[in-house]
């Protein structure tokens, strides 16, 4: 049962792999749409959500993810010492 709770709470939910994988995706778009010249505005997007993306990422690691881990950790630790 731990190991079953265990694996699961260390699964990354799919927003942030999105967040945190998106940028390097959309890099690739970019780099399509300089090459088929298209307008700024067009390539505009994908320069706003490289950016943003990555500071999205960041912020859920740091602000979300690591602190989940903690938690389950403490918690796992609680249970192995009770």
């Amino acid at each position: 049962m731990l190991a079953v709770r265990a694996s699961a709470a260390f699964q990354p939910h799919p927003f942030l792999v999105l967040q945190v994988n998106g940028p390097s995706v959309y890099r690739t778009y970019l780099a399509a749409a300089q090459r088929l010249g298209l307008s700024e505005g067009a390539s505009g997007y994908w320069e706003l959500h490289i950016k943003e993306d990555e500071r999205h990422g960041r912020q859920m690691v740091e602000d979300v993810a690591v602190k989940l881990v903690d938690m389950c950790v403490l918690g796992l630790n609680q249970e192995l010492v009770a």
